[in-house]
This record gives structure tokens, sequence and C-alpha cells, in this order.
């Protein structure tokens, strides 16, 4: 609904009334589904713009970590308000590293020389984890039954007929 006002000045106001709700940006009025507000300016959301990072929208295909922005297509992520490089970094117990393959329970480790399960890490002697329990155990002469490590009487990779875990 639209209403024109006129005051004994000759001077008039026009009111328009309508169901959608805007908010204000700095000094200028946006409706918040199609625009988000940083830093004063608008960025809009069709042209692929996401909620703000820093004082900017966030662009399409970058992450945004303490406020500055990352092209994820490059390998860049954040970890615990650090950015690091998936190319040649990790993000492991909240902390980035170099150098490390895997992690395991929030501790870096290299897969060549240590082995874990269940969050324990143990050096050349284990090679798989028996779940649910995570039992660490050595394939080539244990095997893991419903559970339970029991040890191998077959060679590796051969398996009774009848789906028991007599090996």
């Amino acid at each position: 609904m639209v209403t024109l006002n006129f005051n004994t000045n000759n001077e008039y106001s026009l009111e328009c009334i309508t169901n959608v709700s805007f908010s204000v940006c700095g000094t200028e009025p946006y409706e918040s589904s199609q625009f988000h507000c940083c830093g004063d300016l608008l960025y809009s959301i069709a042209q692929g713009y996401g909620p703000c990072c820093g004082d900017s929208g966030l662009e399409s295909g970058h992450i945004c970590c303490s406020n500055n922005q990352y092209n994820e297509n490059d390998g860049y992520r954040c970890c615990d308000g650090q950015v690091y490089n998936i190319n040649t970094q990790m993000c492991c117990g909240d902390m980035v590293h170099t150098g490390y393959d895997d992690c395991c329970d929030g501790t870096p480790y290299h897969t060549s020389l240590n082995f874990c399960c269940g969050g324990v890490q143990s050096k050349d002697v284990y090679d798989s984890c028996c779940e649910p329990l995570s039992i660490p155990f050595l394939s080539s002469s244990q095997y893991c039954c419903l559970g339970e490590v029991r040890a191998r009487q077959n060679p590796p990779g051969t398996y009774p007929a009848d789906g028991s875990c007599k090996l």
C-alpha cells in the first residue's frame, strides 16, 4: 500500500507499506535474503557471495579462516583458526603440522613408522586393529574374530568356507 501525504507547505512524503522487511547496511536499506552486509558494504547472494568473512563477503570457492579468505581449490583449509595447505600440511589435535601422514587421537604420526589403533601408537609391532574394542594385532600370526584377537592357524588371507572364525 502506498500513501501520499501533503503538509501545509506543499511538501509531500511518500509512505510505502510492504510485507518485506528491510535491514540497513551503512546507510543503504537492503533485503537480507538477497544480500550480506559486511563492513558497511553489500554483497549479492545471487552473485555467489557467502556470509561475511571479516569485512567482506565470502567469495565462492573460498574458505574463511581468522577473517581472511583463502582459495579452497588451492588446498587451503582452516584448523582452529590457523590456515594450512592440505598438500603440505595437516590438521591434527587442532594444530597445524608439517611432515606427518596421519593423526592418531590428536597426535600426528608417520604411517610408515607407526601404527595407530584405538588412539594408541605402536612402533613396528602391529599392523591391524580389531574392532570394536580397538585391540592391535599382527595379521601374519593373528586375526580378529568378533572383536577378539586369536592365533592364526591357516595362512593369511584364507578363511574357512563355513564363515566361522576358525583360522
